[in-house]
């Protein structure tokens, strides 16, 4: 019935990355799972635009505003850069990441986040804390490599990760040109949908 698959899809986490190129994501990851496997196991490395949450309506509506709105989004020319920790500021936690500096991304992120957040399932546990953050200042664009609590632990890993061999010369290009919807099932993400970012010579 209607109600039992409304139901199923307020149990069901959304997400949107953008794919990494190839080349990129298997250097990355080939670090990625030394000191995260875990994390590892649940998506290959990716840029999170819009971060995990639960909707209130159908999967297909999900699909259609996710498609109407990055078929227009071009191709992204970004710059990674050598890892670095993020400290938060609301509780002791950390992740070491590569960072992205694109004030251009990050302004799509906030539209995108902001799109959809009237979709957001209220009732769910931490409903609009990621809208909150993407949409706020202090939102950061980043690949990551490992999160956790307790900062005086985290320095140690750092300087681990700082010696990892990524095979890239920092900072370094890279060109982005699809992004996927995924959905959380069994303890992973599962691609939903993708959509191919326009060229330079294509036309929305």
């Amino acid at each position: 019935t209607n109600t039992k698959y409304m139901t199923e899809q307020k149990n069901n986490k959304y997400i949107v990355f953008l794919n990494l190129p190839l080349h990129i994501r298997n250097k990355v990851d080939q670090v990625s799972e030394k000191f995260n496997k875990k994390h590892a196991n649940e998506w290959p490395s990716h840029i999170t635009i819009k971060y995990d949450g639960k909707y209130s309506i159908p999967e297909e509506r999900i699909i259609k505003i996710f498609s109407t709105f990055f078929k227009a989004l071009p191709v992204q020319n970004l710059i990674l850069d050598a890892p670095r920790i993020d400290f938060m500021k609301d509780y002791d936690g950390w992740n070491i990441n590569l960072p992205i500096d694109n004030e251009s991304l990050r302004s799509t992120v906030k539209q995108f986040s902001a799109l959809i957040e009237p979709y957001i399932n209220k009732d769910a546990p931490g409903a609009l804390d990621s809208t909150i953050w993407e949409q706020s200042k202090n939102f950061s664009l980043h690949i990551s490599i490992k999160g956790g609590l307790q900062r005086q632990a985290v320095e140690k890993l750092y300087q681990e990760v700082l010696h990892e061999n990524f095979d890239l010369n920092f900072p370094t290009k890279i060109l982005c040109t699809s992004v996927t919807l995924a959905r959380w099932v069994d303890n992973k993400w599962e691609e939903v949908s993708v959509v191919q970012l326009l060229k330079n010579n294509e036309a929305p």
